[in-house]
């Protein structure tokens, strides 16, 4: 578009020029019209103006046929330019099927697990869920809770039996006891995440919640390393699980405790530095740093916000598809 602007106002001048210049050599209106036509059609920047447009609606057909959508063909040119691809780690690099491994407790086990699963039961997040699924399978007859408010990146709070109770990720270190610290570190060592209830602001109970790495992510990775493009993690988990799985995928770049503001502020430093980036995520936490991104790359199985914040949607839930685009993208606008 760009040489086009330019390319077809200096040929109209230049047909101009030739038709101006025959007349003053003499000859008739009829000859220096003709010239004129045959240096706009011998010059003609139609195969120019039709041949990036066409290249981009083939690519993104066959794009399509292995699954990935592109909203306008703008953003596969801009993700043959990408130079960093930010992953968010729940339900991107791994599988997003938390189950609860562990849990401590520093009351009536069933009263707790009610409390929990009350408030747990209008969680968006995929360990929310896992939380809320155990303590439906452990517990009858869960209570209702009310003022439930979700915090993106952070947990979720409500009041049952008249109790402030609280579900996050935060840990609150003065509060563990000697066997609750070893519990922590113990569990945090295997890479599992560490979620913590509060009841009326007191630590009564510990979660431990895993999740697997997906078959494919390995692979992505090291194959975006073989195309110069740096791989980095942006999770919301803490800092041992997120270095855990960073170690694992040889990802030497990656952030943990990660807000959705913080993974925006990230995007901005990098595109501030002159560095293209892409963001891969599938939650209502990514979202934010989706329409930051130069490409913001989000899975039909993730949140609507996401998709919607999204440029690119892959309708697998693999990242292979998206290491797959970003081959045909430079390949298209070699």
């Amino acid at each position: 578009d760009v040489i086009s602007s330019y390319f077809v106002p200096t040929v109209i001048a230049l047909a101009i020029l030739a038709a101006v210049g025959w007349l003053i050599a003499g000859e008739t209106p009829v000859f220096a019209l003709t010239i004129f036509i045959a240096v706009l059609v011998i010059a003609c920047p139609c195969a120019l103006g039709l041949a990036t447009p066409t290249s981009l609606v083939v690519s993104s057909g066959r794009a399509a046929q292995f699954g990935l959508l592109f909203k306008e063909g703008k953003y596969m040119e801009n993700l043959s330019k990408v130079t960093h691809v930010v992953f968010d780690k729940t339900g991107t690099i791994t599988t997003g099927s938390f189950q609860v491994a562990n849990f401590y407790f520093e009351e009536d086990a069933k009263r707790l697990l009610k409390q929990v699963g009350a408030v747990e039961k209008f969680a968006t997040h995929p360990i929310g869920k896992a939380i809320y699924q155990y303590a439906e399978r452990h517990v009858t007859n869960m209570p209702e809770a009310e003022k439930v408010k979700v915090t993106a990146g952070r947990g979720i709070e409500g009041k049952v039996f008249d109790n402030d109770v609280l579900v996050t990720n935060q840990i609150r270190y003065q509060m563990l006891t000697e066997h609750m610290k070893r519990l922590v570190n113990e569990w945090k060592h295997e890479g599992k995440t560490i979620v913590c209830v509060y009841i009326n602001d007191v630590l009564k109970g510990i979660f431990a919640v895993s999740d697997r790495i997906k078959s494919d992510s390995l692979d992505a990775i090291q194959r975006l390393k073989a195309l110069n493009i740096k791989p980095i993690i942006a999770s919301g988990d803490h800092e041992r699980a997120t270095k855990e799985l960073a170690k694992r995928l040889g990802v030497t770049t990656y952030y943990a405790s990660c807000s959705p503001h913080d993974k925006t502020k990230l995007i901005e430093a990098f595109k501030a530095k002159g560095c293209k980036v892409a963001m891969v995520g599938d939650g209502i936490n990514d979202a934010p740093a989706l329409a930051t991104a130069d490409v913001g790359i989000a899975f039909t199985s993730g949140s609507d916000l996401a998709i919607q914040s999204s440029d690119v949607t892959t309708l697998s839930n693999n990242l292979s598809n998206i290491v797959r685009g970003i081959i045909l993208s430079k390949k298209t606008m070699r």
